[in-house]
């Protein structure tokens, strides 16, 4: 039984080593806790798709031609969506194919280029045109860009319009129609209708929080009953306190307003009654005010040092800011005397046919091109014919006629200046 000991070590090698050597054993595998899911890494990442500038060119068309279903901020039914993947696949048979759901995501992508540009526009100081974009030129301008790239959150989607427009952009608004620019400094009317609401509403009674100073104590002053037409006429100083703020209970609020003079012809000759009384409110002096502790030992009022805090902060942005704002100014007119020369087709038609004459594309001499031009400043419709004949045979033999009834219509006018001398 001694012998058998070893014989049964031997005969019973590592499975998990090889060739029946011995090695050292292996942890088994730990067990998959219950409901865990699969790694990420099993799944498969969906190839990303690629857009060409013609198919998102005819996602917009699509749409827009079909806005009157649209519920204004760019929400489609699906049945319009799948109609426009079947479009997008008859009209592009050369690309490849987009599902719904590629749609979907990329129209959600134009929507926030949308809102990120009408927010941009909405901003105050900035420009923005359909063929130069934001127009960024310049060092202040340079700056200001980029701590809006810094600051905004959509700012991702104005990089590519840094000096170049979005053609999309025009029918984008139509589809997304009721959409409104979230800028900092756009209009809202609820703003506006507050600020006016505020104006009529009566204030409350026994409110000592508002901000009181010299005009509400004059609003004062011409409701009292002592400032009558007997004592208008004569320049009389006034006393009157006004309701102290809680915040600051150790200043003295008296304010003293100075009522100007009257003209005489709108005064009345005061009565004895009204110049005892006027003579003993002005002989009464006006008391002083009070000085703060506080205000001495900080070197001035809360107010104050805020008012000194914010004047160093705005001196630091004003120089920034004007220089861009004064370029936005620029490149607006720019573009607005551009657009108006664009849209003169009188004068792009004079340009065309002056670029024609100095190509010399009718090989005629300089002499026969001014002439040419004298004519065309003269009648502005042999313009749009020599634009018109675009056969340059049958556009020769016309500059040809016409140069010969304007030599021919000259040397009338020598010979008649010729009989009148003699």
């Amino acid at each position: 039984m001694a012998t058998q000991g070893p014989l049964m070590s031997q005969s019973a090698p590592n499975p998990q080593s090889k060739g029946g050597a011995m090695g050292p054993p292996s942890d088994p595998p730990l067990p998959t806790p219950p409901g865990s899911a699969l790694p990420p890494a099993s799944k498969a990442k969906k190839p990303k798709a690629k857009w060409t500038d013609r198919k998102v060119q005819s996602i917009v068309d699509f749409l827009h031609e079909r806005r009157s279903v649209c519920d204004g901020t760019g929400g489609f039914r699906t049945a319009v969506l799948r109609e426009l993947v079947t479009h997008l696949t008859k009209s592009h048979p050369d690309l490849p194919p987009k599902n719904l759901e590629q749609v979907k995501t990329k129209w959600d992508g134009l929507k926030t280029t949308m809102r990120a540009v009408k927010d941009y526009i909405g901003r105050s100081g900035v420009h923005y045109d359909a063929v130069g974009g934001c127009n960024i030129q310049g060092v202040a301008a340079e700056a200001a860009w980029k701590d809006f790239l810094k600051t905004d959150n959509l700012a991702k989607e104005m990089k590519k319009f840094k000096t170049s427009g979005w053609p999309l952009y025009e029918k984008m608004i139509d589809i997304c129609w009721s959409t409104v620019p979230r800028g900092a400094h756009s209009f809202s009317p609820s703003m506006h209708l507050s600020a006016a609401s505020s104006v009529d509403d009566p204030e409350p009674a026994g409110d000592d929080t508002t901000e009181d100073g010299p005009a509400n104590s004059v609003m004062s002053l011409a409701n009292a009953s002592s400032f009558t037409a007997d004592n208008a006429a004569s320049s009389t100083l006034i006393s009157t306190s006004a309701p102290k703020r809680k915040a600051d209970d150790d200043f003295d609020f008296t304010s003293d307003v100075e009522v100007s003079n009257i003209s005489p012809s709108h005064s009345v000759p005061p009565s004895s009654t009204s110049a005892r009384s006027s003579a003993a409110v002005s002989e009464k002096p006006p008391r002083p005010a009070k000085k703060s502790k506080s205000a001495s030992k900080s070197g001035g009022t809360p107010s104050t040092r805020n008012d000194a805090s914010s004047s160093r902060t705005s001196d630091k942005l004003t120089l920034v800011l004007l220089v861009h704002e004064l370029q936005g100014t620029l490149n607006s007119l720019t573009s607005a005397v551009a657009a108006g020369l664009a849209l003169d087709p009188a004068a792009e038609t004079v340009r065309k046919a002056v670029d024609m004459l100095q190509r010399n594309e009718d090989g005629f001499s300089d002499e026969d091109c001014i002439m040419l031009l004298t004519i065309f400043t003269r009648e502005p419709s042999y313009v749009h014919t020599y634009n018109g004949l675009w056969r340059q045979a049958f556009r020769i033999q016309w500059i040809k006629k016409v140069l010969e009834e304007e030599k021919q219509r000259e040397q009338s006018k020598l010979a008649g200046m010729g009989q009148m001398v003699i």
